[in-house]
């Protein structure tokens, strides 16, 4: 919308408020419903975001997504998420006039929540009255609810007209997708430092640009050194790498079952009221198996290897309740900020590659842990992670060439691999690639449910939604990769399963179930042949016979079997004498820079046998 119509027509919307600012503040008469749609839509609208439109779109081609439903317990998302590129710009809460927003500490501290945890720059809380911004930087406080608000953009009604030019350019369709936002979040921070009291400046250095990604590493890393010294002082652990097994499969279980809560698989404060039997039963038995045994109970429901009997972990003994009290509570507010239903995928992923780039090694007979840097990762200055968006580009230009003019059905038959995945930030690209290409395949169809009946249904939202069951088929079918640490491998099927259950709620597979598109007791499906762990570049034929090697040297190669029975990917590669096309249509992924030089010093084996079976650079690097 042109400028100077935009204003018009805000101006319009104030003068109508304006006189009918009686009745709009009157409860009984004009609830939240009201006001979004007859000034908080019209407002945005104004902007060039079209609100309603938005809604009839699908995938990352919705630029504004409104929240309709409440949701549950806190699971209620804000209203408007307004987006430019598939990535979030700012969210907005809406409440009815007559709300007090000024003294609304948890409607503030629940948009700032949703704001930090998705890292979105920006979320603005209004009932057309007023209007509030603030930026996502700072860590949310519930008891400080003006910290990171923005206050040139914190205004009266009255002053939309005054201060339009300034809306326009910062919150109008066009702004947002030239970077306005950003850098208003830019020059807000700068002038924070500059310009603001010392004790301002101070918490800016002390919680300013504290990314919710960095806190929640902070967080990972301090329960596995606490865990891995306790487990190793009360348990036999042969070695650093059981115990780094047993660590990470329970961490691992506590975030996804923390991770379905939020996003509405699991009833709210499940590992909260594991935590309240155990102390309501008399403490019979320490908290540990408890939780233990909740893990247990979720297995059969979401399958996958995750919630399987896993000895090292299962078995272990671990008596000390106030670590696993602690970290129960710092999932939860008020001692966690964490909204895990906002939190990205793809940034849980990266906080655990950089997680992933330290293991405990256990010291004075298997009863000490100490958690240190692997070598690689110690000789190559740290661990770097693919940003999304190299990622989302490398899929689009990968597998666009191969699901061009093709059929769901001969998309299905594609194999993506990545044969050094990490924590599975390119499987999580090329799996919602495929998903996407579903969605908007079935979104061509005049009837998109009744003539692809059992891969898409319509929401209560009324938006077309892929099945659960066709989520599952896609990646099950199509999605496959390799890593020599067996710990990432763990990580990226828990990235995957996350990535499926995105947008899954109690609520969309009952509405399945009615549909009867989804009867299946288990979400997950079963990935023990898509996702293996083993060393891409060396086969168990290159292990020289003659060697006597040792444990640590044959755990280090790894050597993996890429045709064998067991490597699951046999079958794969040998599809062709089956009448098929054999092997992988797709390699995508960021495989490990390391300096040969570096590499010599903790791995000087497998130099040798990389020099021997592959050619390489005659000199240098």
């Amino acid at each position: 919308m042109e400028r100077a119509k935009a204003k018009d027509t805000i101006a319009q919307l104030v003068k109508e408020f304006d006189e009918g600012k009686a009745v709009f503040k009157d409860a009984k008469k004009y609830d939240e419903a009201k006001v979004r749609a007859g000034f908080i839509d019209p407002f945005f609208e104004a902007l060039g975001w079209g609100v309603k439109e938005g809604q009839r779109r699908i995938g990352a081609q919705r630029e504004v997504i409104v929240e309709d439903r409440a949701g549950k317990g806190n699971r209620r998302r804000p209203d408007y998420g307004f987006y430019a590129g598939g990535e979030l710009k700012f969210y907005v809460e809406a409440k009815q006039p007559s709300h007090d927003l000024a003294a609304d500490k948890a409607a503030t501290f629940q948009l700032k929540n949703y704001v930090w945890s998705q890292r979105a720059p920006l979320g603005v809380l209004t009932d057309f009255e007023e209007l509030y911004t603030f930026h996502g930087a700072f860590k949310p406080h519930f008891d400080k609810p003006n910290l990171g608000r923005i206050e040139d953009l914190s205004l009266t009604y009255q002053a939309y007209v005054e201060k339009f030019d300034l809306l326009f350019d910062t919150f109008s369709r066009d702004a947002v997708i030239g970077g306005a936002i950003e850098k208003l979040v830019a020059s807000v921070l700068a002038a924070t430092v500059r310009q603001r009291g010392k004790i301002e400046r101070d918490l800016f250095k002390a919680r300013g640009a504290r990314a919710v990604d960095d806190d929640f590493l902070e967080a990972l890393t301090k329960w596995r050194e606490e865990l891995a010294r306790e487990l190793a002082r009360r348990n036999d652990f042969r070695d650093g790498y059981e115990l780094t097994e047993a660590v990470q499969r329970f961490i691992d279980r506590l975030v996804f079952a923390r991770v379905a809560e939020d996003r509405g698989m699991e009833r709210t404060n499940t590992l909260q009221r594991a935590m309240e039997r155990w102390e309501i039963d008399g403490k019979k038995k320490p908290l540990y198996g408890y939780l233990i045994d909740l893990f247990h109970r979720l297995g059969p429901q979401y399958n996958g290897g995750l919630f399987a009997p896993h000895s090292l972990s299962d078995e272990a003994n671990l008596d000390d309740n106030k670590i696993l009290v602690d970290i129960i509570k710092s999932l939860y507010f008020p001692e966690g900020q964490y909204k895990f239903d906002a939190m990205p995928v793809e940034m849980l992923g990266a906080v655990y590659e950089q997680f992933l780039g330290s293991v405990v090694r256990v010291t004075d007979g298997g009863h000490r842990a100490k958690v240190e840097q692997k070598p690689e990762v110690r000789h190559a200055g740290g661990v770097y992670y693919t940003p999304r968006f190299i990622v989302d580009a490398i899929a689009h230009r990968v597998l666009g060439p191969l699901v061009e003019g093709a059929t769901p059905e001969k998309v299905l038959d594609l194999r993506v691999l990545d044969p050094a995945c990490g924590s599975g930030s390119f499987l999580l690209g090329a799996y919602q690639y495929l998903m996407d290409w579903h969605l908007a395949f079935y979104a061509q169809a005049k009837d998109p449910v009744k003539k692809y009946k059992n891969a898409v249904y319509v929401d209560s939202d009324a938006n077309l939604r892929l099945t659960l069951q066709k989520k599952r088929d896609i990646l099950s079918k199509c999605i496959y990769g390799v890593d020599l640490d067996p710990q990432a491998v763990e990580v990226a099927q828990m990235s995957l399963y996350l990535k499926l259950l995105e947008d899954e709620a109690e609520e969309t597979i009952a509405l399945q179930r009615t549909l009867e598109m989804w009867k299946a007791e288990k979400y997950l499906p079963d990935l023990s042949h898509n996702l293996l762990c083993g060393n891409s570049l060396i086969t168990s034929q290159h292990l020289d016979p003659q060697i006597d090697w040792t444990d640590d040297e044959v755990r280090r190669i790894n050597a993996f079997d890429w045709e064998s029975e067991g490597s699951g990917f046999g079958k794969i590669l040998r599809a062709v004498d089956d009448g098929g096309h054999g092997g992988f249509d797709a390699v995508i992924g960021n495989p490990p820079y390391i300096r040969v030089q570096a590499l010599t010093e903790f791995a000087p084996v497998e130099v040798e046998m990389y020099k021997r079976l592959y050619k390489t650079a005659a000199e240098g690097n």
